[in-house]
């Protein structure tokens, strides 16, 4: 799931089909020779772990109107019981795991970038006449060697074709994004390649050492690789490919099918700055509102005050507004939600320090003397931030946000508590999907609960339109 970052553009209603429809997308990839595996795995692992497609409203509110809801304060025994209940499914998923599911994610597939005609699965005399035309996209790591980490790959994009004239071919291409990072590659060409940044952790050493190696090998100051691998967003007409230590790559998908890189380290006329290890380019996940077409990134930078930034694009990525945040400590913000009054921040203690390489440790850590609260910026502007106590935890996804008829402005997310300060990069911690109900009147936090302690869910998709 962690490389199935996806993004449907021209296939509006492609997360909402049901029945037929649904059943039947995998089979499109699984007429591509060697994403057979990989892709049906991929399809069924999405399938079990996304159990909720939350819609643009997210949760809708059960409050009655006019009816102002009460906060509920969660008592030991409750605290205790969700705990127990958490374990028992971590447990559960952990002794249930199918390896050879999961390691079919993780392997390398090769570059075809022609699109190549599919066919449909035996046992499907044809595509469903409700599934829309159009390109699915999924990006993510690709080609990184066993002494990387999965993922410092270079960001590969997958693109199926479902062509309008279903008399046609549908198409599939697998192409790597020309980056910086592999273009001063190819320029080099003798072989050398930027050396990982994540394959060591959690020791910092190693990842200091191949910066280093990096800059002096390639001659650039920017001496994390590029890889783009992230996630992709679309604003107006023009498509991106994130990650949050380096400025993204535009590129662009042909009627056929091919990808074709428009623009590497693109800086978007200035709005985007360099930021390697630090973050603070442009934040891996951001939000568009349906409404305006407009699109709302939230950044975070941990060398320099205000720490978070929030950027508000116009259609075709055209910047309108950025707005500072200051938190209490360098934070990794690597998701936001938007309402239609607020952009919502996840101000949760996974810091991120990059002098801790120094002393041999990974950058980012899970500081939890720091608290948590969840922000919220009136996009209107002038009034300040206003900020709310929550327990603490780590926030890497938000599902949705929106805001009841009284008010309140009701958050869902993914929390995992983990067990030390390291424990989240040595190991797994699994995330369940919580509910913070917001009261932007008092400043106070109403209600926070575990709505389904039995389940691990992470990666939600919301459609933007």
């Amino acid at each position: 799931s962690l490389i199935a970052t996806s993004l449907c553009f021209n296939i509006r209603e492609f997360s909402t089909l049901e029945g037929k429809s649904r059943r039947t997308t995998p089979t499109i990839f699984g007429a591509c020779n060697r994403m057979v595996v990989l892709s049906r795995k991929l399809a069924l692992f999405t399938a079990l772990l996304l159990s909720c497609v939350f819609s643009t409203h997210g949760f809708s509110a059960t409050t009655a109107p006019g009816a102002k809801r009460q906060q509920q304060p969660v008592t030991t025994e409750d605290a205790e019981e969700i705990r127990a209940r958490q374990s028992i499914g971590e447990e559960k998923a952990r002794s249930g795991h199918d390896n050879f599911s999961m390691n079919a994610l993780f392997v390398n597939v090769d570059e075809r970038p022609e699109p190549t005609r599919c066919t449909v699965a035996p046992g499907s005399d044809r595509l469903p006449a409700d599934l829309p035309s159009g390109a699915l996209l999924r990006i993510g790591p690709n080609g990184a060697t066993t002494d990387e980490g999965f993922l410092d790959g270079d960001g590969m994009v997958h693109c199926v074709v479902i062509p309008l004239d279903r008399e046609k071919d549908v198409t599939y291409s697998s192409t790597y994004l020309e980056t910086k990072g592999r273009s001063l590659e190819r320029r080099k060409g003798d072989g050398s390649r930027f050396g990982g940044t994540l394959g060591a952790a959690p020791r910092g050493l190693p990842m200091l050492g191949n910066l280093v190696k990096n800059g002096l090998t390639f001659g650039t100051a920017d001496m994390q690789k590029d890889t783009c691998n992230t996630a992709m967003a679309i604003s107006g007409d023009r498509l991106l490919a994130l990650m949050e230590q380096s400025p993204p790559t535009e590129f662009r998908v042909s009627r056929t099918g091919k990808v074709e890189t428009v623009e590497s380290f693109t800086r978007l006329d200035g709005a985007v700055p360099p930021a390697p290890i630090n973050g603070g380019s442009l934040g891996a996940h951001g939000r568009t509102d349906p409404g305006t077409g407009e699109r709302v990134h939230v950044s975070y930078d941990s060398n320099d005050r205000p720490y978070v930034r929030v950027d508000t694009f116009d259609a075709g990525w055209r910047l309108k507004g950025s707005v500072g945040v200051d938190v209490p400590a360098p934070v990794m913000v690597h998701d936001s939600a938007l309402t239609e009054g607020y952009v919502v921040i996840l101000d949760f203690p996974l810091t991120i320090r990059p002098r801790r390489l120094l002393a041999n440790s990974f950058p980012v850590e899970y500081e939890p003397q720091h608290g948590a609260r969840i922000g919220l910026v009136p996009r209107s502007g002038g009034d300040e931030t206003m900020w709310f106590d929550v327990e603490s935890g780590v926030v890497l996804h938000a599902a949705n946000a929106h805001e009841d008829g009284d008010g309140n402005v009701i958050v869902h997310g993914f929390k995992s508590v983990p067990r030390d300060d390291a424990s989240y990069i040595l190991e797994y911690t699994p995330a369940f999907l919580y509910e913070w109900v917001l009261d932007p009147s008092t400043g106070k936090t109403i209600d926070e609960r575990c709505l389904n302690p039995d389940v691990l869910v992470e990666f939600p998709i919301v459609e933007d339109s």
